[in-house]
């Protein structure tokens, strides 16, 4: 990247025990809720950096798709010129998932 060396970028490629999104990340569970086994539908992520501070993340998959999430100082910086996929994406995601303390407290036991 053209300037002063404090703008940055690099590549990662991701796994699901690392730093895929929670909305990209496909889990199997068992009946009692336990992890079975994980995927991340993304192939990895490109971090864009300015100044020292990570400005935004670009998550691709393979080939077809990308999402980004973007700092605070990025919104600020690019306004109305921002992608909302991750955001929407997000957003739909936690909208599926359980309220904290539904889960049954006797998966596993003997019913009497």
């Amino acid at each position: 990247m053209a300037g002063g060396g404090s703008n940055t970028a690099s590549v990662n490629f991701t796994s699901p025990s690392t730093a895929c999104p929670p909305q990209y990340l496909d889990v199997v569970k068992d009946e009692c809720g336990r992890v079975l086994s994980s995927s991340c539908r993304m192939a990895g992520s490109v971090d864009i950096g300015m100044g020292g501070q990570l400005l935004m993340q670009v998550w691709f998959t393979d080939g077809t798709w990308t999402s980004t999430w973007y700092r605070d100082q990025a919104r600020t910086m690019f306004g109305a010129w921002i992608d909302l996929r991750y955001d929407s994406d997000y957003l739909a995601w936690l909208a599926t998932q359980p309220t904290p303390g539904t889960e049954s407290p006797t998966c596993g036991a003997e019913l009497s």
